[in-house]
């Protein structure tokens, strides 16, 4: 290689050493795996010439890797894959659904015997992954990949590569087949790849929606999976679950064993929790609307089972990782509406015959116990990171090291909680419009001369208003706190502005249902939000948005000034801010309004 001066001549000869492999690749008889290893042997070093030779002007790589040179095809890459990362299932049992003529089992044992040269050479897999992995994130200017082949490197990432670690561990050290154990201090292990595959998998699916197909691919694969076909198998409600279940365990043991090898296995789990919390989201949906009864055991058993391993995370001693951490936090809000008893959970809807039962408060203690230690151990990082003493009432023994929190990590994490705070609102909001209607069927199934109490509609606001001052309290711990930076007071504004709004919906809700009284609970949520969260309210924003709103006042529209781009990115920021500040106190006096309606049209002080 270092004698080819010419970089179009080193592109050629990667581009001739390329087809040569494909076509050994694609040899159905006479395929010479060392030839194949050799070929690749050169196209390596020849691609490692290249990508040193072509920098930016910063002396930056212009290619990332040899796989960015290669142009083999995805249909050769996964039916290589297939061999060299072979599924146990399918070597072990005659009977499984892959074998079937002319790729019957005995033939799929003989060629994976035949490929142990390549997939023993590490380079070589992690060569085919990438460029597999790269053909399934293409976008501008390319033919997307067809779903069917998405699926297949979805089964073969999974049972190939990332199932092999989700056995318990025997020795306190993962037991991995050669080809995955080996480790290089400069490439990406393969399992890391098969991560990042399964994840790319996953985005593509959820953009085409059909993310519910990749469980079945993943555990019971067939054959009409995996090949050109618009009609998805049709399959039982039950087995479904139990598909998806089964899918969400072995992720969320691989994620365990991986997290007990850190900090050598952070990133690959990491990775695999993202397309955990993928799943988790899909699952929690399908629970939602399901009508069959095995399958929401199903469902809950498995959520609540993965919700207490991502609190069992959080609550001991956090990772020192911060993109770890977040994708924790992210597990741990999508499944957190599973740690309600299943009684709960199983609940049919609410109907004119049901006996209503008290509400119990605890619920919602229970259920967000752990993410309010976790805004805790956020807020108490604040203190220290703002020079602010904490209150010595407030500190525990059983703190956990608060090194992973600092200016950087701190805004990645509320802004995940700022998502997850706002997907919970959304549920007030929707429970708020069926008390309205659940208000108006009381009314017409009672009695004309009936004067008693709309007892379902009452238990319905006690609900939603308990949920809502669970919410007021996790918020006024990081309201009370002043946070490192710019980016993190915003996203708890907002938080306090979608809160206000969802407590305005309440109470115009209220207006319209004069016959459901003004409740404790409901002057409990009043108190805490109108009159505690908005006093903390109104000092962030003087604190931290008082000298910027003041500048942008103070500005002289007539004069007119060349701005430089600092300047007029610093224009933008006050202008974005001050939005935000009028917007914020926009709706806490439009809630203020609504509650003085409430009042008249109740006749209460």
């Amino acid at each position: 290689p270092s004698g080819v001066r010419n970089n179009n001549t080193a592109r050629l000869v990667i581009g001739c050493i390329d087809a040569a492999i494909e076509y050994e690749l694609c040899s159905t008889t006479n395929t010479n795996p060392a030839l194949v290893v050799e070929l690749f042997s050169k196209f390596q070093r020849f691609s490692d010439v290249l990508c040193t030779r072509c920098v930016d002007e910063h002396k930056k790589r212009v290619i990332g890797g040899a796989s960015e040179l290669s142009h083999m095809t995805l249909p050769t890459t996964l039916n290589v894959l297939e061999l060299v990362l072979s599924d146990p299932r399918r070597m072990d049992n005659p009977d499984h659904a892959l074998n079937c003529a002319p790729h019957d089992h005995t033939w799929f044992v003989a060629h994976t015997s035949g490929v142990s040269l390549w997939a023993a050479n590490t380079a070589f897999v992690r060569h085919l992954l990438e460029i597999a992995l790269a053909r399934v994130t293409e976008r501008a200017g390319m033919c997307e990949e067809p779903t069917h082949r998405v699926l297949h490197l979805a089964y073969i990432a999974y049972s190939g590569a990332l199932a092999a670690c989700a056995r318990p561990l025997e020795s306190g050290i993962l037991d991995l087949p050669a080809n995955l154990a080996k480790r290089s201090a400069k490439a990406r292990s393969i399992l890391y790849v098969a991560a990042e595959s399964l994840v790319a998998c996953t985005s593509v699916l959820q953009s085409r929606g059909k993310l519910d197909l990749l469980h079945v691919a993943v555990m019971r694969p067939q054959l009409m999976l995996f090949a050109p076909n618009d009609d998805p198998p049709t399959i039982d409600a039950l087995l479904d679950a139990q598909y998806a279940s089964a899918l969400i365990t072995g992720l969320r043991n691989t994620s365990e064993q991986m997290l007990a090898q850190k900090p050598v296995m952070a990133r690959e789990a990491t990775t695999v929790l993202t397309s955990l919390h993928a799943m988790c989201v899909q699952l929690s949906r399908t629970g939602n609307c399901c009508s069959n009864e095995g399958a929401r055991a199903v469902i809950y058993k498995t959520m609540n089972e993965t919700a207490r391993w991502a609190f069992s995370l959080v609550g001991g001693e956090l990772p020192g990782d911060a993109n770890l951490l977040r994708n924790i936090t992210m597990v741990l809000t999508s499944c957190q509406p599973f740690l309600q008893p299943e009684t709960v959970f199983a609940r049919p809807p609410l109907q004119l015959t049901f006996v209503s039962v008290p509400v119990d408060v605890r619920m919602d203690d229970y259920e967000l116990g752990t993410l309010s230690r976790l805004i805790g151990s956020i807020c108490t990082a604040s203190r220290l990171l703002t020079n602010i003493e904490a209150d010595p009432n407030e500190t525990d023994e059983d703190e956990p090291n608060l090194g992973i929190f600092t200016a950087r990590t701190i805004p990645a994490l509320v802004t995940v909680l700022a998502a997850w705070f706002k997907a919970e609102l959304h549920q007030v909001d929707w429970a708020s419009t069926q008390l309205r209607r659940m208000s108006a069927s009381e009314l017409a199934e009672r009695p004309e001369n009936d004067a008693e109490d709309l007892v379902m509609s009452i238990q319905v606001e006690r609900r939603v208003c308990g949920r809502i001052h669970s919410l007021s309290q996790l918020l006024l711990q990081l309201l009370s706190t002043v946070m490192p930076t710019q980016a993190a007071t915003d996203q708890v504004i907002r938080m306090f502005h979608d809160l206000h709004r969802s407590f305005a919906h309440l109470t115009r809700t209220k207006l319209q249902c004069v016959q459901v009284p003004i409740t404790e609970s409901y002057i409990d949520c009043l108190s805490l939000i109108c009159s505690t969260l908005n006093t903390y309210a109104h000092s962030m924003i003087i604190d931290k948005y008082g000298a910027l709103v003041g500048s942008a006042d103070t500005e002289n529209p007539k004069k007119k000034t060349k701005l430089t781009s600092s300047k007029s990115a610093g224009k933008s920021h006050v202008l974005r801010n001050s939005t935000l500040v009028s917007s914020l106190v926009y709706q806490m006096e439009l809630t203020e309004k609504y509650v003085g309606m409430v009042a008249a049209k109740h006749k209460t002080p």
